[in-house]
């Protein structure tokens, strides 16, 4: 069979003759010896490398094999002819397998390296250094975030500090208001006429007066209660060193130990040598008409006067009036006949019934005198006894006669009104006791309280 001549392009499917003499096969291109992989696989450098001559980089481009000419003289076979119809170049052709010269570059690289330390692979899961890489690098990680927020927070810091200070000083500077900020102010937040300014500033100057003048009054008044208190001061140390200069001691007042004769619920003293007899007759109507007693309560009312031993060295007290006392600092309330028939105690008083409901009670001496001056007594009673105890009645009331009044089997003598009610009525529970009052029900509760209090061991 004649050779044929093969064209590099791969659509080229036009065969030429080749009549010359068949050449030798070139060394660097029609031949390529086989590789070992598994002697690759072994770390062992492949037979095929051995050849490949060693050169340096800067001389690789100088001393590269030249590459023969593609159109080289193969035998004419079914493999030829296939592959030219398919347009794929033969293995030949080709030259070198790309994977081998990959791998004989990677072998050389590892054997240039000079310090192994530096290579730097990298670790999948199952590899025993897989775990301290990620650990490494996690904490290399950690430490560099914990420096991270070092940073900012430092950064953080002096910007708080910086913003306090502005806020510091800002506020400083607030603070020094004047009325022409004030008027800055109110102009920049809102539409001020010039009469609202003027008015604004009237208010205040007035405000600032009215200070001025708060303040001074406070000062006068803090300066007359110094001169107040320093003067008590004064009065009480010179009172003092008087009574011991002199050897003379403070006489406390003593108070009466009240006693009565009956049983009570409340007392009340009314000091009779400070009033005069108008107005003790004023205050002793408004406590009958103002107090407030629990229902069939009595209460005590007793004048006391300011009594002055005769031995300096003896206390002062105050004495509850006696009969004759209380009649004459009532007014001359009893007449003088029948005062003298009666005994020293007595007693006048408030009784919670129907409304306040006011009594005497005496006790007699001589009970004829008594009896026979209550029969004369009965047409000023009216007149010298209601007004005292502060009760408005009729005018007809005085000229109305006395009447004889039988309750319980006991004898009363009464006062009616035109209209039939009573006004005024005595009666004698014994030869020794007199009781006179505004209503029947309270000479009961008076007489019942008498016997209760006689039945006393």
């Amino acid at each position: 069979m004649e050779p044929t001549q093969l064209s590099d392009e791969p659509n080229n499917s036009s065969f030429k003759p080749n009549t010359a003499a068949p050449s030798e096969p070139s060394a660097d291109t029609s031949y390529r010896e086989p590789v070992d992989l598994d002697a690759m696989m072994r770390g062992e450098e492949p037979a095929a490398f051995s050849s490949i001559p060693q050169t340096n980089e800067e001389d690789s481009a100088s001393q590269a094999p030249q590459l023969p000419d593609t159109t080289i003289d193969i035998p004419e076979t079914s493999v030829a002819r296939t592959l030219r119809k398919k347009g794929v170049k033969s293995p030949i052709s080709r030259g070198a397998a790309p994977h081998l010269t990959a791998i004989a570059g990677e072998i050389k690289r590892e054997k240039e390296v000079v310090d192994p330390k530096v290579i730097k692979k990298e670790t999948v899961e199952g590899d025993p250094l897989f775990a301290s890489n990620v650990m490494s690098e996690k904490k290399q990680a950690v430490e560099e975030s914990k420096e991270m927020a070092q940073k900012r927070k430092k950064e953080a810091t002096a910007r708080g500090h910086k913003k306090a200070e502005d806020v510091g000083n800002a506020h400083k500077l607030k603070s020094l208001r004047t009325f022409e900020s004030d008027i800055a102010a109110a102009m920049k937040g809102e539409k001020t006429s010039m009469v609202q300014m003027v008015l604004a500033e009237h208010n205040v100057k007035k405000e600032k007066e009215e200070i001025v003048v708060k303040e001074e009054k406070a000062r006068s008044s803090f300066m007359w209660g110094s001169v107040a208190l320093i003067i008590l001061s004064v009065g009480v140390i010179a009172t003092g060193a008087w009574y011991v200069f002199t050897g003379e001691t403070i006489l406390s007042i003593l108070e009466p130990k009240v006693v009565t004769p009956i049983f009570i619920e409340k007392s009340v003293e009314f000091e009779a040598d400070k009033l005069s007899t108008e107005k003790l007759r004023a205050v002793i109507a408004e406590e009958i008409g103002n107090v407030a007693l629990p229902p069939d309560a009595i209460e005590y009312l007793y004048l006391t006067e300011l009594i002055e031993p005769a031995n300096p060295k003896e206390n002062p007290y105050r004495e509850i009036a006696d009969t004759e006392r209380f009649s004459t600092l009532a007014g001359n309330l009893i007449p003088p006949d029948m005062l003298r028939a009666l005994k020293e105690e007595h007693m006048f008083g408030i009784h919670a019934w129907n409304g306040n409901q006011v009594f005497l009670l005496f006790f007699t001496n001589d009970f004829d005198n008594v009896f026979s001056g209550m029969l004369k007594w009965e047409k000023d009673l009216p007149d010298d006894f209601l007004p005292l105890i502060g009760k408005d009645v009729d005018r007809s009331v005085y000229n109305a006669p006395w009447e004889d009044y039988l309750v319980k089997n006991r004898d009363m003598r009464v006062l009616r009104s035109i209209d039939g009610a009573i006004v005024l009525a005595y009666t004698f529970f014994d030869r020794d006791t007199l009781i006179i009052s505004t209503s029947i029900e309270t000479i009961d509760e008076v007489i019942a309280r008498v016997i209760q209090k006689r039945r006393e061991p």
